[in-house]
């Protein structure tokens, strides 16, 4: 009967070291070093989605993006649609989200996950660039729970007062002939009107479905206005002829 009794605990005390070596072995292959390069060119972390179906308001532009001086160019976690804000964090909050990530889990992680039965579906990618090394992970259509809570960190990283709209240096508008819909055309006296390019270069859009450029401060209004509404992109009548409009950061599809 001892023998048992203590064959039981002996079982019982293995497996729970065991369990334990489970639930502490994401962090094996944690870097020795959290170290980075605070240069502001310096891309330290970056989450980034896409793929699936194409659309015309397709953007290319990853969610949340840290640099190596703080800057933080991130999705507005508010808005109904993807809408930029770019601010700034020190280094005690950047070497906080690190140590976050890296209890998450995230650098015990493989390379790629893929679910190989499910097709044209959304693949997401994290990227962390320290010093001594370059982790980067895709997840496509499948859970990966060390993943999920480093894109949760990532999605809902708190907002600070120093947050405001994103201005790239250019942008683009995805332009549509309008095949009607619920979205009523802009009022003809909407300032946003003076934010679009003329008649000629809407339809020149339109028929070869190619991007047209505008400049960042112009994209920041109208994805301002954007993100407010209910649906996606808006409407414009212009010389007679309604187009659908898409300002994005970085189109999917530059020419199909």
């Amino acid at each position: 009967m001892r023998r048992s009794l203590a064959f039981a605990i002996g079982t019982f005390l293995i497996l729970l070291v065991a369990g334990a070596a489970v639930i502490s072995g994401c962090g094996e292959n944690a870097p020795a070093s959290l170290d980075y390069d605070k240069s502001p060119d310096n891309v330290l972390v970056e989450y980034w989605a896409g793929g699936g179906l194409p659309a015309p308001w397709d953007d290319s532009i990853s969610e949340f993006r840290l640099f190596g001086d703080g800057t933080v160019i991130r999705n507005d976690p508010t808005a109904k649609h993807l809408f930029l804000l770019k601010g700034w964090i020190g280094d005690d909050d950047v070497g906080k989200l690190l140590e976050e990530i890296k209890e998450a889990g995230f650098f015990g992680l493989k390379d790629e996950y893929i679910n190989e039965s499910v097709m044209d579906g959304v693949s997401q990618i994290i990227t962390v660039n320290l010093k001594d090394e370059k982790k980067k992970v895709k997840v496509y259509m499948t859970d990966v729970r060390e993943f999920d809570a480093t894109r949760k960190l990532l999605i809902d990283y708190p907002m600070n007062e120093a947050m405001a709209d994103y201005e790239p240096e250019k942008g683009y508008l995805v332009v549509q002939k309008s095949r009607g819909g619920q979205k009523a055309a802009l009022e003809p006296s909407n300032e946003l009107y003076g934010l679009l390019p003329g008649a000629a270069a809407l339809k020149e859009a339109a028929d070869t479905r190619k991007p047209i450029e505008i400049d960042g401060a112009s994209l920041a209004k109208l994805k301002r206005f954007e993100s407010q509404q209910q649906y996606v992109g808006f409407v414009v009548q212009v010389d007679g002829v309604t187009y659908e409009v898409f300002p994005v950061y970085k189109p999917r599809y530059l020419n199909e």
